[in-house]
């Protein structure tokens, strides 16, 4: 089941699939999407993980502008 938070000005969403969850989120045109480190689990961990994961989603926005 989806879950989807709002971290700053960007949407994600979060999927289990199997055992692991993902992350997906749109910026301008670019589609991405990142496999979560195994244990975690973005409904049952604190707000300072949403931080993260908008670093790490600008990181690879920045790569794919880049390339």
């Amino acid at each position: 089941m989806p879950h989807n938070a709002k971290a700053q000005d960007t949407d994600i969403l979060f999927q289990k699939m199997g055992n692991r969850w993902y992350l997906f989120t749109q910026i301008g045109d670019d589609f991405i999407y990142s496999a979560l480190p195994f244990g975690i689990d973005p409904t049952a961990t604190k707000f300072e993980l949403y931080e993260v994961l908008e670093e790490h989603v600008d990181k690879v926005n920045e790569v794919l502008e880049a390339a």
